[in-house]
């Protein structure tokens, strides 16, 4: 799932929690919507050298706004590099398949299972191609202000499983229309999200950093 999708996917589930009445689930805040005693006891254990984080609700609540973790799969064949494809107002956007790692979910099987429902097909995740975090506090679509997105993106290289073959998979992105392999020297041709992990990809990768850095801060 695209960043800005996912962002965009946050604040419509944040503002649907909150004209229902219902607490944020998004967060799955422990206590949130119980009395004070319940919401204490959902605590987790401190050693007394730190107080307790306070979980009231509001965008102080360190539990409540935490950054959100994410994993992306670059997977390179013969010079290209695998995409998904997403319909943009001005033409067609491109970002790494991948997207929210669920609690209690490894990576790795994050990985296969994002892959797989945007494109159709296995992967074998092996180690680390570099790591971003995104700090996002407009919408996507509307660029009207929300609540502050915060997600830490892992970037792995994997590799296709034998026999698999990409292509629009069973459960893609809403504005995801396909998949594409773009050659790694002609990304800077293409509007790939974000940019700066396009030109990590198109750097020397003898001193290519493993931390791209904070974008949309």
């Amino acid at each position: 799932m695209s960043t800005e999708t996912e962002a965009q996917a946050a604040e419509e589930q944040a503002a649907e929690a909150q004209g229902s009445g219902a607490p944020d689930q998004d967060a799955s805040t422990p206590g949130q919507g119980a009395s004070a005693s319940e919401a204490a006891s959902a605590l987790p254990v401190v050693d007394g050298s730190d107080p307790p984080p306070v979980v009231d609700g509001s965008d102080s609540s360190p539990l409540l706004v935490r950054p959100r973790i994410g994993v992306r799969a670059a997977v390179v064949r013969d010079g290209e590099i695998l995409l998904n494809r997403y319909r943009g107002p001005d033409g067609d956007l491109f970002d790494l398949p991948g997207g929210g790692q669920e609690h209690g979910e490894t990576q790795d099987d994050a990985l296969v299972r994002e892959v797989l429902e945007e494109t159709g097909a296995r992967v074998r995740p092996f180690g680390l191609a570099c790591s971003y975090e995104v700090m996002l506090r407009e919408a996507a679509r509307t660029g009207s202000p929300i609540r502050l997105f915060h997600q830490l993106n892992i970037v792995r290289w994997c590799g296709l499983e034998p026999g698999e073959e990409p292509s629009l998979g069973p459960a893609p992105d809403g504005r995801q229309i396909g998949v594409a392999w773009l050659p790694i020297a002609e990304l800077d041709r293409h509007d790939v999200r974000p940019r700066e992990l396009a030109q990590w990809l198109m750097g020397d990768p003898s001193v290519r950093p493993t931390w791209i850095g904070t974008l949309g801060a």
